[in-house]
C-alpha cells in the first residue's frame, strides 16, 4: 500500500521485505483482510458471487 512504499522509499531489498513481511503479519493479525472478503461475498466489489 501507499504507507509502505514511502516507508520502504531507500531500503535495501532484504530490509524492504522485512518490512513489508512485519506489516503482513500485522494486517493478518488484525483480521482487517476478513472484512474485505465478506464485503465482496455480501455484494460489494465484483458482484459479490463466489462459488467454492
Amino acid at each position: 500500500d501507499r504507507f509502505s512504499l514511502y516507508e520502504q522509499f531507500g531500503l535495501n531489498l532484504k530490509d524492504g521485505l522485512a518490512n513489508e513481511f512485519e506489516h503482513g503479519l500485522k494486517t493478518l493479525a488484525s483480521q482487517e483482510h476478513l472484512k474485505g472478503s465478506q464485503g465482496f461475498l455480501d455484494g460489494k466489489g465484483k458482484h459479490g458471487k463466489f462459488f467454492i
